[in-house]
């Protein structure tokens, strides 16, 4: 079943940069260039919402991961091509015993980062909390030997979900991030999805 993502507001027309290059290991000078293209989503960066439990999501795949000692899992739930688009979303569950006395839980300050700061179109200027994203995630074909970064908006700004340092998951709790890329080429039917903190989900059926 098509699930629209949780961090949905509104039906946005935005302008989305998504970077298609060589999948690591080949060389960069046959990376084909940056395509902008002007498509329908229905992503937005909210906050992620904490829920006691993702059991309303399908889960494709899951692995068990540790944030400094506290147990979690990462679960994808969906990898689809829609509107022009794909969109991915997972989850974190915070596995670790409410009796530990870490109340506070797994503060998300740049979990699922990439690391870099991007900067602000034709400036120099770093797009503002650009470390609070998860833009880390990305797509890898490996028919087509290419690999896939989040998109952007004409601002800069990653079109996924923004998860601040303001944010905790909780013992038992879980939260969901979306992240939108450029759509897959109609006969790729599976791809690689690169999560940080999970590595590689392999092989994963494309929805669409």
């Amino acid at each position: 079943m098509r699930r629209t993502s949780l961090t949905v507001v509104a039906l946005l027309t935005v302008l989305l940069t998504a970077t298609g290059c060589t999948v690591p290991g080949t060389s960069p000078s046959t990376a084909p260039p940056s395509a902008t293209e002007s498509a329908t989503t229905v992503a937005a960066t909210e906050q992620p919402t904490e829920s006691p439990s993702a059991e309303a999501l399908p889960v494709l795949a899951s692995k068990s991961v540790n944030f400094s000692e506290i147990p979690a899992t990462i679960m994808l739930n969906q990898v689809i091509v829609l509107d022009g688009v794909t969109s991915i979303t997972w989850t974190l569950r915070n596995d670790d015993d409410p009796t530990t006395g870490r109340r506070l839980g797994i503060q998300m300050t740049g979990q699922f980062s990439d690391g870099q700061y991007a900067t602000l179109p034709g400036s120099n200027r770093k797009v503002p909390d650009d470390g609070f994203y998860v833009d880390g995630a990305y797509l890898l074909d490996t028919v087509n030997k290419l690999r896939y970064l989040p998109a952007r908006d004409s601002e800069g700004r990653c079109v996924c979900t923004y998860a601040p340092s303001s944010v905790f998951v909780r013992p038992g709790m879980s939260q969901s991030f979306d992240a939108v890329f450029k759509a897959l080429p109609d006969g790729v039917t599976t791809v690689d999805v690169v999560i940080p903190r999970a590595g590689t989900f392999r092989g994963v059926q494309v929805q669409r």
